[in-house]
């Protein structure tokens, strides 16, 4: 367009994010894995509910499409402890300030050929909105049985004071545990 009349760019953002290798023991990572394939008929579609109240039971596939489960049972507490023992180390390292924790939201999500998560932003519901920090485990049954399942973190950009997706991402590879 013409001069001047271009949106600011005031800054570019890469997403702030860590790595950590081997959060849980041998015995414990296989405990999920027995859980996910022992639980296969368990697993219920998972994708974006509607945001208005008159479609609020609908499910946007387009959005999202993957299987969840949401009782991991016993096999969540060594999950958790390792997140929660992290915790004070990604606060510093991502420059979160300390909050109260309140309840550590969980779920174990199944990606199979044609699965997918559009990019969104893990804190824009009112059910979300007090989030702070976002986890993803990825775990699988050796050896690996798929290719792909990134996890692509978007940088953002803000013009004119407005904080927007930018087209650059940092794509991060689901190695086990």
């Amino acid at each position: 367009g013409p001069a001047g009349l271009e949106p600011e760019v005031s800054s570019r953002s890469p997403p702030p994010y860590l790595v950590f290798d081997d959060i849980l023991e041998p015995a414990e990572h296989q405990a999920l894995v027995d859980l996910a394939l022992g639980h296969l008929d368990d697993f219920s579609p998972s994708g974006v509910h509607a945001a208005d109240a008159e479609a609020a039971g609908d499910l946007h596939l387009d959005l999202r499409r993957s299987r969840s489960i949401y009782d991991l049972g016993e096999a969540w507490e060594p999950l958790r402890d390792r997140f929660l023992a992290l915790l004070p180390h990604a606060r510093r390292e991502l420059d979160v300030p300390w909050f109260p924790l309140g309840d550590v939201e969980h779920h174990l999500t199944a990606h199979g050929e044609g699965d997918h998560f559009t990019r969104h932003v893990d804190n824009t519901t009112p059910d979300t909105s007090r989030r702070l920090v976002s986890a993803v485990y990825y775990f699988n049954r050796s050896p690996r049985r798929f290719t792909g399942g990134d996890l692509r973190l978007f940088d953002t950009v803000e013009r004119d004071g407005v904080v927007e997706p930018a087209g650059t991402h940092t794509d991060i590879e689901p190695r086990d545990n």
